[in-house]
C-alpha cells in the first residue's frame, strides 16, 4: 500500500465516474462563483450590517487569508486526511459560509462567513486539483484545463446571479450554500477516489522514509505561479484602470469581463490539445504570447482586442504547469501544490499592490509594459523549470517500469 490508510484504487465504474466529476465540477463553478461575487455583494450588503462598502471591502482579503490558512495546513496532512474526505469538508465549508453572507446581519458574522468560503475555496482548489492529477496522471492536462474553465463560468455566473435577482443577496448566497450542499452526497459512501490517501508512494517504499522534495525546483515552479497569477489577477483588476478614460467605464467594465470570458474559453479549447504538447512548450508558448499581446493593448485602438486575446492566451498556464507538477511529484502532491498555491495567493497580492503603487505615481499609460514585464519573468522561469520537472518525470516513469521488471522477474523465480 501506499501510505497508512491508503488502498489501491479499484477500477472506478461509469456511475462513479459521473458523480466524481459531477461533485467536482459542481464545486470549482461555486468556487468561482462565490469568490466573483463577494466584491459585487459589498454595496448592498453595506445597507444590512449598517457598515460602508468600503469598511466591507475587507471581506475579500478575509477570504483569501481563509484561503492560503487551510491551503498551508491540509496540503501536508493530504496523505492522512484524503481527497474524498477534503473535499466533503470544503463543501460543507462552502454551504455554511455563504449561508452566514445570505443571513448575518452584523459586520462579524458576515466576516466569518467569508473565513469560511476562503477555507472552503482553498480546500477545493487543492484537493480538487490533486484529485484530477491522481485520477489522469500523465494525461491530466486537459481535464485540469476542464476544471479550471469550469472555475471560469462560476466567476462570471455569480455577479450575473447578483445582478439578475436585483442585488438580493440573500437569494444569491443562499442559491449557493444549496448547491453545495447538494453536491456534498456525491461523495458521500465513495471509499476510495483516486486512492484515498493524498499521495502515491511506491508499495516497495510503503514502510520507508517519504521520499526527498526536489525544492530547487518545487521553488522555481512556485514563482511561475508568483508571476503568472499576478499577471491575471493585476490585469483582472487594473484592466478598467487602464482603458476608462479612453474609452469609459462602462466599456472598461465589459472589456474586463471579456477578459475573464476569454480566459474561460481557452481553457476549454486547451482541455482538447494540453495532452497532446509537451507541457513546457505550452505553458512556455503561452506565457509568451500573453507577453505579447499584453504588450500590444499599450496601442489603443488595439487594446480590447489584445486584452481578450491576451486573456485566451494565458489560459492554458495555471492548469498545464500544475499537472507537470503533479507528475513531478506524485509522491508529494499534497505539500508540492500548497506550495505553488500560496506562492500564487502571494503573488495576486503583491503584484497587484506593486502595479497600482507605480500608476499612482505615474500614468495609466504604463500599465501594458508593466503587465508584459512581468511576462518575461514568467516565461524563463516557465522553460527552465518545466524542463526540469520533465526530467524529473522520465526518472520516476524508468524507476516505475524498473521496478514492474523486478516484480516479474521475482514472481518467475
Amino acid at each position: 500500500m501506499s501510505e497508512a490508510g491508503d488502498r489501491a484504487e479499484p477500477s472506478m465504474t461509469r456511475l462513479a465516474w459521473i458523480r466524481v466529476w459531477l461533485a467536482l465540477g459542481g464545486a470549482f463553478v461555486l468556487m468561482g462563483a462565490l469568490r466573483s461575487a463577494i466584491g459585487p455583494a459589498l454595496l448592498p450588503l453595506s445597507d444590512r450590517v449598517g457598515a460602508s462598502a468600503a469598511a466591507l471591502s475587507g471581506l475579500g482579503s478575509v477570504q483569501a487569508l481563509g484561503a492560503t490558512l487551510i491551503v498551508l495546513v491540509s496540503g501536508p496532512l493530504l496523505p492522512r486526511l484524503g481527497r474524498r474526505r477534503l473535499l466533503i469538508a470544503s463543501l460543507a465549508l462552502m454551504a455554511i459560509g455563504a449561508a452566514g453572507f445570505a443571513v448575518g446581519r452584523t459586520v462579524v458574522v458576515v466576516g466569518a462567513g467569508a473565513l469560511l468560503i476562503g477555507l472552503g475555496t482553498g480546500a477545493t482548489e487543492l484537493g480538487g486539483n490533486t484529485l484530477v492529477g491522481r485520477l489522469f496522471g500523465a494525461r491530466s492536462a486537459g481535464p485540469l484545463n476542464v476544471v479550471a474553465g469550469l472555475f471560469g463560468v462560476g466567476a462570471i455566473g455569480g455577479p450575473a446571479l447578483l445582478a439578475a435577482v436585483g442585488q438580493r443577496v440573500d437569494v444569491t448566497f443562499g442559491a449557493m450554500a444549496v448547491l453545495a450542499a447538494l453536491l456534498a452526497p456525491l461523495l458521500l459512501g465513495m471509499r476510495v477516489i483516486g486512492g484515498e490517501s493524498g499521495d502515491r508512494v511506491p508499495r516497495s517504499d510503503a514502510a520507508g522514509p517519504r521520499p526527498r522534495l526536489a525544492w530547487g525546483t518545487l521553488a522555481g515552479i512556485a514563482a511561475v505561479y508568483f508571476f503568472y497569477v499576478g499577471i491575471e489577477a493585476s490585469v483582472g483588476t487594473l484592466l478598467a484602470l487602464h482603458l476608462e478614460p479612453s474609452r469609459g467605464a462602462t466599456f472598461a467594465t465589459v472589456a474586463t469581463s471579456f477578459f475573464w470570458g476569454a480566459l474561460m474559453v481557452g481553457r476549454f479549447v486547451a482541455s482538447a490539445f494540453a495532452d497532446r504538447l509537451r507541457l513546457r512548450v505550452l505553458v512556455t508558448a503561452a506565457l509568451g504570447l500573453g507577453g505579447v499581446a499584453l504588450a500590444a493593448t499599450a496601442w489603443v485602438a488595439a487594446a480590447p482586442v489584445a486584452y481578450v486575446l491576451a486573456g485566451f492566451f494565458l489560459a492554458p498556464v495555471f492548469p498545464s504547469a500544475m499537472s507537470a507538477l503533479l507528475q513531478a511529484y506524485p509522491e508529494r502532491s499534497g505539500i508540492a501544490t500548497a506550495t505553488v498555491l500560496v506562492s500564487a495567493s502571494s503573488g495576486a497580492v503583491i503584484l497587484i499592490a506593486a502595479n497600482g503603487w507605480i500608476v499612482e505615481r505615474g500614468s495609466v499609460a504604463t500599465l501594458p509594459w508593466q503587465f508584459a514585464a512581468l511576462a518575461v519573468p514568467a516565461t524563463v522561469l516557465a522553460w527552465v523549470f518545466l524542463g526540469r520537472t520533465e526530467r524529473m518525470v522520465r526518472a520516476h516513469r524508468g524507476a516505475d517500469a524498473g521496478a514492474g521488471i523486478r516484480a516479474g522477474s521475482d514472481a518467475g523465480s
